[in-house]
C-alpha cells in the first residue's frame, strides 16, 4: 500500500485554511517538517498520527488513506476481471461486472470510463443499440462535467468520438469532438479511427504523438522524441523493447 499521508495532510490544511506554521506550532514541531511530509520526502512520526488525526477531526485510518487504498484495490480488481474476459472475446459479461462495480463506487470516474468503453468502444464488429449508446455517452459526459483528471477527460472525449463515428455513423459530430483534442493527440485518434483520408505524413504524426505521450508520463527517453523521424522511431523501438522485458519479468 502506498502511504499518502502527506498529501492528505495538505488537503486537510487547505480545506480548513490552516498554515503549515500553525499546524507545526500545535504539534510542537517545525514548519519545515510539515513541508517535508507534504512533499513526500518523509512521513510523520507514528506517535504524532493520533494528534494530527484529532486536530483535523478524522480517524487515523482516514489520515493514512487506508479506506481509499482498499477502495482503489477493489476497483482495480473489478477492472482486471472485466479486461481478462474481454481478452477472451467475451464482451457482455464485462459490462455487467463494471455496472455492478459502479453501483458500489458511483463516484469513480475511472469506472465510468471503463464502463463507457466496454459498452461503446469495443471494436468487435457489432453495432450496439441506441439505448446503449446513450448510456455510454451519458457516462462520458459525467466525466467531462465532474472530473479534473486531464487524461480521463481526454479518454472520455476519445470515447465520445468513437461512439458517434462507429456506432451512430455521425462523422460530423465525431469530427467536432476530435477537433477539440490537443494537437499531439488529434492526429493519433484520426489515424486510429480513419476519420481522414490517408496522409503521407500520418505515420510521422502518430509517432510524434507517441513522443508527446512519453513526455506526459515522464519517460526517460522522451527528450529524444523531438528529433528526426528516424530518431523518434528509435525511441519508440527502445521503449517497446523495455516494455517487453518488463512484461516478461512480471
Amino acid at each position: 500500500m502506498t502511504i499518502q499521508v502527506g498529501g492528505k495532510i495538505k488537503n486537510l490544511r487547505s480545506k480548513h485554511g490552516i498554515t503549515q506554521e500553525r499546524l507545526a506550532e500545535t504539534l510542537g514541531i517545525t514548519a519545515q517538517a510539515v513541508s517535508r511530509w507534504e512533499a513526500g520526502a518523509c512521513y510523520p512520526d507514528i506517535e504524532l498520527l493520533p494528534a494530527i488525526a484529532d486536530y483535523f477531526g478524522v480517524s487515523v485510518d482516514d489520515l493514512l488513506c487506508v479506506d481509499q487504498s482498499r477502495k482503489d484495490a477493489k476497483i482495480k480488481a473489478y477492472i482486471k476481471q472485466a479486461h481478462d474476459l474481454q481478452w477472451q472475446g467475451i464482451f457482455d459479461e464485462p459490462v455487467d461486472i463494471l455496472r455492478r462495480a459502479l453501483r458500489e463506487f458511483p463516484s469513480s470516474f475511472l469506472l465510468q470510463a471503463e464502463l463507457a468503453c466496454a459498452i461503446g468502444c469495443i471494436d468487435n464488429g457489432v453495432k450496439i443499440s441506441r439505448e446503449l449508446c446513450d448510456e455510454a455517452i451519458a457516462l462520458c459526459e459525467r466525466i467531462l462535467d465532474g472530473c479534473t483528471d486531464d487524461l480521463l477527460r481526454l479518454r472520455a472525449k476519445s470515447m465520445l468520438s468513437c461512439i458517434y463515428d462507429r456506432q451512430l455513423d455521425d462523422r460530423e459530430k465525431a469530427l467536432q469532438i476530435v477537433n477539440s483534442f490537443p494537437d499531439y493527440y488529434r492526429e493519433v485518434v484520426m489515424a486510429e479511427m480513419k476519420i481522414l483520408p490517408p496522409d503521407p505524413r500520418g505515420i510521422e504524426n502518430v509517432i510524434t504523438g507517441i513522443g508527446h505521450l512519453l513526455h506526459m508520463f515522464g519517460n526517460r527517453l522522451a527528450y529524444r522524441a523531438n528529433g528526426t523521424l528516424q530518431e523518434k522511431i528509435q525511441v519508440l523501438m527502445e521503449e517497446l523493447e523495455r516494455f517487453s522485458e518488463s512484461m516478461q519479468k512480471s
